[in-house]
């Protein structure tokens, strides 16, 4: 798991302060802020069991 992952589970967690996920959000390059935009309003993998 990357870095972006970690802390975007971390806020989904409530592990890490919304405000500190604005700020580095905010501190993203504009094609980082657009990856990790896409990553978050992809659906998630369905696992499907053997």
């Amino acid at each position: 798991m990357d870095e972006r992952m970690v802390i975007l589970n971390e806020l989904t967690q409530g592990i890490r302060p919304l405000p500190q996920g604005v700020g580095w959000f905010e501190g993203l390059a504009d094609t980082e802020q657009f990856e990790t935009a896409a990553v978050t309003s992809s659906p998630a993998p369905v696992r499907r069991s053997s």
